[in-house]
């Protein structure tokens, strides 16, 4: 490690208090075609149009008479289609200026989006259903309500950058009795800070489980509950994955569109702490700041593609069950205090704590084993890829 502040440590604290949401769009919207999924079987009711009066000889499509079940359908489908398509272009030289010039609606996955959060509203308001549901539905319900009271108050609460300030003021305050190991200022706003150098095991720990439970903030490792996949019923219904790095972009964008999207990257994250540094008072170094903010993306591009596995080999999930046990963890993988992660990652629940420690033969599930070692070995050694 050098003396002065190194680029990497400034970017892991930053990726676990920044997050980028990007949305796909697509063309068709699917909660339309799903109305006319079933394919018409009444001939009687399906006369010709006429013949085609356009330039490209596009046939005139059959007619649909009112009565017919799936008409109403047809006529939604007929309509988002007008509307989207550009006539007057020939499809063989733009095909898709000619499919979607004059596209000017929501993506279906948005649309389809807000039809199931508009019937989750609605189930869960409806006290019936509350009275009579799960113990987890129940704390969802009281979840939602706490939601529902903080955005009536949500200036108040976020006043000066109040939630984001919270995050970084719990990170460099560090554990109570273990200060010296687990303080981590952050840098990119307090650019005159000491560099108090590379943590040790249990202070990585601390780094990056701390967060995870504290405010719900991606890291480089990433723990989540969820089935046992092999063994839903059984005695241990869920089980701990620890999962690859979390990035600010999907492996996607940074595959196939980094250079667009690095440029994007820096700017979301220069402006986003130079708000947050205009709401505390604090004047940076503006050319500081770039280069911490490219710092970042390219450390976000460096996870994505040196340290995760893309999404197709993925979709391979029994590659991904990969049980071991605690000591098994600390064998493997001995560059971090697997106990502290896990305290840390499971702070909102002691009983939880309980149940992974005190059995020693309670299984983890490391889903990329090869991509956790490559990175834990990575982290802290100046000699590992740029």
């Amino acid at each position: 490690m050098s003396e002065g502040v190194d680029p990497k440590e400034r970017r892991i604290t930053a990726s676990s208090v920044l997050l980028l949401i990007v949305l796909a769009a697509l063309a068709v919207s699917i909660t339309v075609l799903v109305k006319v999924i079933k394919l018409p079987d009444h001939k009687e009711d399906l006369t010709p149009h006429g013949p085609s009066v356009n330039r490209l000889n596009v046939p005139q499509p059959q007619k649909i008479n009112s009565g017919h079940e799936n008409a109403l359908g047809y006529e939604d489908l007929a309509k988002y289609l007008k509307t989207s398509i550009n006539t007057s272009v020939n499809p063989c030289e733009d095909f898709y200026l000619y499919t979607c010039g004059n596209f000017d609606y929501d993506s279906a996955f948005t649309m389809a989006a807000v039809e199931s959060y508009e019937a989750k509203k609605a189930q869960i308001n409806n006290k019936n259903y509350i009275e009579r549901a799960p113990r987890s539905v129940k704390l969802l319900r009281h979840f939602y309500e706490k939601c529902i009271d903080a955005r009536l108050d949500w200036t108040e609460l976020n006043k000066d950058g109040r939630v984001v300030m919270d995050s970084i003021n719990r990170l460099a305050a560090g554990e109570p009795g273990n200060e010296q190991s687990t303080q981590f200022p952050f840098y990119m706003l307090y650019q005159n800070e000491q560099d108090r150098g590379f943590p040790n095991k249990a202070g990585l720990a601390h780094l990056l489980g701390m967060p995870t439970a504290s405010d719900f903030a991606p890291t480089l490792l990433t723990p989540m509950v969820d089935t046992n996949w092999k063994d839903p019923q059984g005695d241990r219904g869920f089980l701990l994955y620890i999962d690859q790095p979390n990035t600010i972009l999907p492996y996607s964008y940074h595959k196939k569109l980094w250079k667009k999207m690095r440029v994007e990257l820096i700017s979301d994250v220069y402006d986003f702490t130079a708000l947050l540094a205009q709401t505390q008072g604090i004047e940076l170094d503006t050319q500081q700041l770039l280069k911490d903010a490219a710092d970042i993306a390219d450390f976000d591009h460096l996870l994505a593609l040196s340290y995760s596995t893309d999404d197709d080999t993925r979709r391979q999930a029994e590659r991904s069950f990969n049980p071991v046990t605690l000591k098994e963890l600390y064998a493997r993988f001995p560059n971090i205090c697997w106990t502290r992660f896990t305290t840390k990652a499971m702070a909102a629940s002691k009983r939880v704590q309980e149940a992974i420690h005190n059995d020693t033969n309670y299984n983890y599930i490391v889903m990329e084993p090869g991509k956790t070692f490559k990175l834990l070995s990575s982290l802290g050694d100046p000699s590992c890829e740029q």
